[in-house]
């Protein structure tokens, strides 16, 4: 039996490795360096047995197509690595993962169908131009219409026994909590003049009736 070779992370992210220069809000660039979550999922699925299996199932329960495409959701919020009882804020890094809704509960809820190309320290966000919706900005361009788009050409996977699967997929969801939505959505948040950001009609007007008109929330 053939064994695959396994080769160092670095060599690994090398052939992944994606710059995009972001101005800085005084002056310059930064050079931003991260996954190609596209070319990141297909060497996960083609080397991943279980993950493999997922997308097989998935696939045989609902084939992705252009006139049917999967549903692609997008995570992200921050964390402070290291010691919990003495958070450092200057580790504090923001992180996007994805997966897709027709993997099932099951797959995503154990963290086995959950893609992280994304991985960046917080302190270059707010230095850098346009802030965190600049960098989501540009993920999701190259995710649904870069190279092998989701939305556009699709995504050739190739699962871990060698059969091909085109996928397709458009975006069915962002989540984070609330501060991760401002951050993302380039939203004020509960402090502004409209604070609801699934109600249009919620205006900042008071405490006591923000809450009585925005009890579906």
């Amino acid at each position: 039996m053939l064994q695959r070779e396994v080769l160092p992370n670095s060599i690994r992210f090398d052939s992944l490795e994606v710059i995009e220069d972001l101005p800085l809000d005084k002056g310059g660039s930064f050079a931003w360096k991260y996954a190609d979550p596209c070319g990141l999922l297909m060497m996960v699925v083609s080397e991943a047995p279980l993950l493999s299996e997922c997308f097989k199932h998935a696939a045989a329960r609902s084939p992705p197509s252009p006139d049917r495409p999967w549903s692609l959701v997008l995570a992200w919020d921050e964390f402070c690595p290291g010691n919990k009882l003495q958070v450092d804020p200057s580790r504090k890094a923001m992180v996007l993962s994805f997966t897709f809704l027709e993997l099932g509960q099951d797959a995503i809820a154990n963290g086995l169908a959950l893609i992280t190309p994304v991985v960046i320290r917080t302190g270059i966000l707010r230095k850098v131009t346009g802030g965190w919706p600049n960098f989501l900005r540009r993920f999701l361009r190259r995710i649904l219409v870069g190279q092998n788009g989701l939305a556009t050409v699709g995504m050739p996977l190739v699962l871990a026994d060698g059969t091909s699967l085109p996928l397709f997929a458009n975006v069915a969801g962002l989540l984070s909590d609330g501060d991760g939505l401002r951050a993302g959505l380039d939203w004020k948040g509960h402090a502004g003049l409209k604070p609801c950001l699934r109600h249009y009609n919620v205006w900042k007007l008071d405490i006591v009736k923000r809450a009585s008109l925005c009890n579906m929330c």
